[in-house]
C-alpha cells in the first residue's frame, strides 16, 4: 500500500513418509525378527509378509524383496514367497526382507533357517538275533558271524545308497532293505574284539553301533581216573605215606568226544603227563607229598581248544597229635572260655604233643587267628610249649573268638577255638569321707568331695567327667588339683532331705554305677542365753578408763620425770613463782644409780620370770638438761 513499508514472512513444509509396520509368518506361524527355524532337505518354507500403513491398511504395490533370493508376490493383502530346503546350504542361512513404496517408510525383517539332517535310526542283528549296542557275542574259533544292519529314516523307511562301514573290515553290502556282511572268527584276534559300524548318507543323520566279539576256544572235556577209579573235581583221596598213585587223564573235544593229541597236560608243580594211546598218564609217590592234605592241580591245554583244569586233594595220614590250652596258667582245654578285664594281659599257652609218645613237637607252627590278625606263638622247647601274651587293650571290649591252629610236617593238624570275654573295669563312686549321708543346717555351704576308685587295679581315677543331679539342678564336680578328688560347693542349702545322684564317665574302659548321696538339712536349735547386761556396764566403764589413761599419758606420763620437772619449773617461772632449788646429780652418780636399778630389775626377773616389766630408759644429757 502506498506510504507503507512492505513486510514478508517465510515458513517451511516438510513432507514425511507415511509410517508403516511389517510382520512375518513362516508356514503360517508368526515369527519374530531374528528368529530361527529348522527344516530338513525334504521341506519347503512358505514366507508371508504383511506390510501396512499407520492406519493398519495393506500397502499395495510395494516392492517386497528377499535379499539375494527373489521378490515376493502380492496376493490380496499380503506378500508371499516359497523357499525350498533343497536350495539351501548346510547349516544356518540368514534371510533379510525389505518392503518399500514411495512416500512410505521402508521396513525390514530378518529370520534364520537351519538345514538339519533327516532323523535316522539303526538296528543290528547277528545271526538273525537282535543285538544291543555294546553287547558281547561269544563264538568259537571256527565259527562265523552274519551281521545285518537296518538303516532307516524318521518315517521308518529304508535309506538306500548309504555307506555302511564296519571300521577296519570293509563296507556292508546293500540287499533289499538292509545291509549285510559275514566275518569269520579266524579273522579276529583271540580274546575280545571291538567292532564298530557307521551308517551315513548326505542330509541324513549319521548312526553308529558297537558290539564286542569274544573268541573262545572249542569246548573240551577232561576226565581223571586214580588207580582206575573215576575222580570228581574237588574229591579227596586218603592214602598212607608209602602209597603210589597212578593218575590217568582223558582230554577230548566236547562235541566229537575225540581224543586231543599233542596237548600239554601238567600236574602243576610235579611234572608233565605222558601221552599213551588216547590218554595221558603219570605216577606219583605219596612219600613226595607233604603230610596232611595236599592239593593237586591238573592243567590241560591245546591251541584253539579250551583249556581245562582239575583239582583234587590227597590226604596223607599223619601221626596222631594232642593239644592242650592254658589261659593265664589255667587249663582250659575242655572249656576254652575265659573272662578278664580290659587292661589285663592274657597269657595263651599251648602244648602240642605226639599222641603216642607224649613228646613235645619241636618243629610245629602254632598260630592264633582272630578277626583281622594272625600271630605266631613263641616256641619254648625247655618247657615244652608254645605261648603268646596279648594285651586286652589291643583286643578291645566284648566277646572275642579265636582259632588256635597247630601243625607240623608228618603230624596231624590240631586246632582249638577259645572264647575270650573282655569286660570293662568295674569302677566305684564314693565320697571322700566314705559316708553316703551329709547333715547340715539351713544356709550352710556344703563341699561335695567324690573319689572314683578302680576296683580291679586299686587306683584312683583322674581325668573323668563327674556330674551330679538333684532337685535344684545339676552340675559338674571338678578335680582342680589333679589328685583324683572331684569337688563342688553347694551354697546356701535349703531345709529338707535331698537326694543327690552322682554319675561318672572316664572312657569306654570303665563301667560306673551311679551313686546316691543323701543331704539332710535342718533348722538350727535356739536356746535361751544368760543376762549379759552387767557386761555392757563393765565394757562402758573400761572404755572410759582407757580414754582417761590415754589422755593422762599423752599430756603427762609420756614425758620422762626430768622433763616433767623442767616443764613444771618453766610454768612457775612464767607465773613469777618462787622455785625450789633443783638438785642435779653428777654424771657418774646418774650412771651408777642406773646400773643399780638394772641389777635389781634383773634379780627380780630371775625370781619372777613370768612378770617382766619393760624398763623405761630415759635419755639424759650431761649437766642435767634435756
Amino acid at each position: 500500500m502506498d506510504n507503507y513499508q512492505s513486510q514478508s514472512i517465510q515458513f517451511q513444509v516438510e513432507l514425511v513418509d507415511v509410517q508403516t509396520t511389517i510382520s512375518l509368518l513362516l508356514d503360517g506361524t508368526p515369527t519374530s525378527d531374528g528368529e530361527k527355524i529348522q527344516v530338513n532337505i525334504r521341506d519347503s518354507v512358505n514366507v508371508t509378509i504383511y506390510y501396512k500403513d499407520d492406519s493398519g491398511q495393506h500397502i499395495s504395490g510395494a516392492t517386497v524383496n528377499l535379499v539375494g533370493v527373489g521378490k515376493f508376490n502380492e496376493t490380496n493383502n499380503q506378500y508371499n514367497y516359497t523357499i525350498n530346503a533343497v536350495d539351501l546350504s548346510p547349516g544356518i542361512t540368514v534371510f533379510t526382507i525389505y518392503a518399500q513404496l514411495d512416500n512410505y517408510q521402508i521396513q525390514s525383517i530378518q529370520f534364520l533357517i537351519e538345514l538339519v539332517d533327516i532323523e535316522t535310526n539303526i538296528s543290528l542283528f547277528i545271526d538273525g538275533a537282535p543285538t544291543n549296542d555294546g553287547e558281547t557275542i561269544q563264538i568259537e574259533i571256527d565259527d562265523s558271524l552274519n551281521i545285518t544292519i537296518y538303516y532307516r529314516d524318521d518315517l521308518n523307511q529304508h535309506i538306500s545308497g548309504a555307506m555302511v562301514n564296519m571300521v577296519g573290515r570293509g563296507l556292508l553290502n546293500e540287499t533289499n532293505d538292509y545291509y549285510n556282511i559275514t566275518i569269520d572268527a579266524l579273522d579276529l584276534e583271540q580274546g575280545v574284539t571291538v567292532l564298530t559300524i557307521y551308517a551315513q548318507l548326505d542330509n541324513y543323520q549319521i548312526q553308529s553301533i558297537q558290539f564286542l566279539v569274544e573268541i573262545v576256544e572249542r569246548a573240551t572235556e577232561l576226565l581223571l581216573f586214580v588207580d582206575g577209579a573215576p575222580i570228581t573235581d574237588g574229591d579227596t583221596i586218603e592214602i598212607e605215606a608209602d602209597d603210589i598213585l597212578n593218575l590217568t587223564v582223558y582230554y577230548s573235544d566236547n562235541e566229537t568226544k575225540l581224543h586231543l593229541p599233542g596237548a600239554t597236560v601238567d600236574l602243576v608243580g610235579r611234572g608233565l603227563f605222558n601221552e599213551t594211546n588216547d590218554y595221558y598218564n603219570i605216577t606219583i609217590n605219596a612219600a613226595n607229598l607233604d603230610q596232611g592234605i595236599t592239593i593237586l592241580t591238573i592243567f590241560a591245554q591245546l591251541v584253539n581248544y579250551r583249556p581245562q583244569s582239575f583239582q583234587f586233594f590227597v590226604k596223607v595220614v599223619e601221626r596222631a597229635t594232642d593239644i592242650q590250652l592254658f589261659l593265664n596258667n589255667e587249663d582250659k582245654t575242655l572249656d576254652p572260655t575265659f573272662s578278664l578285664t580290659i587292661g589285663q594281659f592274657l597269657n595263651i599257652t599251648v602244648k602240642f604233643t605226639d599222641n603216642q609218645t607224649g613228646n613235645h613237637i619241636t618243629t610245629a607252627i602254632v598260630q592264633i587267628i582272630g578277626q583281622g590278625f594272625t600271630y605266631n606263638l613263641t616256641r619254648d622247647n625247655l618247657l615244652g610249649q608254645y605261648y603268646i601274651i596279648l594285651d586286652t587293650e589291643d583286643l578291645g571290649i566284648g566277646v572275642k573268638l579265636f582259632s588256635i591252629v597247630a601243625q607240623a610236617n608228618n603230624f596231624q593238624i590240631k586246632s582249638i577255638d577259645p572264647r575270650i570275654t573282655v569286660s570293662r573295669i568295674l569302677a566305684e563312686i564314693r565320697t571322700y569321707s566314705g559316708d553316703a549321708q551329709i547333715e547340715a543346717e539351713i544356709g550352710d555351704n556344703i563341699l561335695l568331695q567324690i573319689i572314683l576308685n578302680d576296683t580291679v587295679f586299686g587306683a584312683d581315677i583322674t581325668g573323668a567327667l563327674v556330674t551330679f543331679n538333684w532337685a535344684y539342678g545339676q552340675g559338674e564336680l571338678l578335680d582342680l588339683d589333679g589328685d583324683g578328688t572331684y569337688e563342688y560347693l553347694l551354697e546356701n542349702v535349703r531345709e529338707g532331705v535331698h537326694t543327690i545322684t552322682i554319675s561318672a564317665f572316664a572312657g569306654d574302659d570303665y563301667d560306673f554305677e551311679s551313686y546316691t548321696l543323701t543331704l539332710v538339712v535342718t533348722a538350727p536349735t535356739v536356746t535361751p542365753g544368760p543376762n549379759l547386761s552387767w557386761l555392757i556396764y563393765v565394757l562402758a566403764g573400761g572404755i572410759v578408763g582407757l580414754v582417761s589413761i590415754f589422755t593422762l599419758y599423752q599430756t603427762h606420763f609420756k614425758y620422762p620425770p626430768m622433763v616433767r620437772k623442767i616443764r613444771k619449773l618453766k610454768k612457775k617461772v612464767r607465773k613469777a613463782k618462787k622455785t625450789k632449788p633443783i638438785l642435779v646429780n653428777k654424771r657418774d652418780e646418774i650412771i651408777n644409780n642406773e646400773l643399780q636399778n638394772q641389777i635389781k630389775s634383773i634379780e627380780y626377773e630371775v625370781l619372777q620370770p613370768e612378770q617382766v616389766d619393760k624398763i623405761e630408759k630415759t635419755p639424759y644429757k650431761e649437766g642435767g638438761e634435756e
